[in-house]
């Protein structure tokens, strides 16, 4: 068997986080590598996870508890199956690590000129370039959040050098809203 497995069962849609969060109650803190949430393809089936592992035995060892009937979500008993593919094969961690940045939100109200709806000091970014996702982690009021850009979402990156500043902002600018966000860095 391999490090990933399908569990089923799930009676609506969660999470990543949250089926990480379950999953490692049982094979420990830093176990599981990648988790995507799954939509079922019927419309009254129940919603499953891909959980890719670190290891082959916390993989097994899911299995054997959703066996015993062991592993539940909220009132649901879930299903584990083994996967002949990971879902990344060559694991690999994120390219590139910022700290202590400033993130602005706002919006792009003239080709030059960018009018700032909201901003947070010293947060951390993770570009993810094979997981293909850019994270963003801030706290705000003495609580922490993570806001997840997936590649998908972005319309456009670009990098911009005013020169009259020594400061340099990565302008992101996403499909959804229109919503830019500036990082500093």
């Amino acid at each position: 068997m391999g490090k990933t497995i399908d569990l089923a069962g799930f009676p609506y849609l969660v999470s990543e986080e949250t089926v990480k969060e379950l999953v490692e109650q049982y094979t420990g803190t830093g176990t599981v590598y990648l988790v995507q949430v799954k939509e079922p393809r019927k419309k009254k089936s129940r919603v499953y996870a891909r959980v890719q592992f670190t290891t082959v035995e916390s993989a097994d060892l899911i299995i054997s508890l959703a066996k015993q009937r062991l592993i539940y979500y909220e009132t649901s008993y879930l299903k584990a199956y083994p996967k002949k593919f990971d879902i990344e094969q060559e694991p690999k961690e994120y390219v590139h690590h910022m700290e202590a940045e400033t993130l602005y939100f706002g919006c792009q109200t003239s080709k030059n000129t960018f009018s700032v709806l909201w901003k947070c000091e010293n947060v951390s970014v993770e570009f993810w370039f094979h997981r293909r996702k850019l994270c963003f982690f801030l706290s705000y009021l003495s609580v922490e959040y993570k806001l997840e850009l997936l590649y998908e979402n972005i319309w456009q990156i670009e990098l911009h050098c005013p020169p009259d500043k020594s400061t340099k902002f990565l302008l992101i600018q996403t499909y959804s809203d229109g919503t830019t966000i500036f990082c500093g860095i």
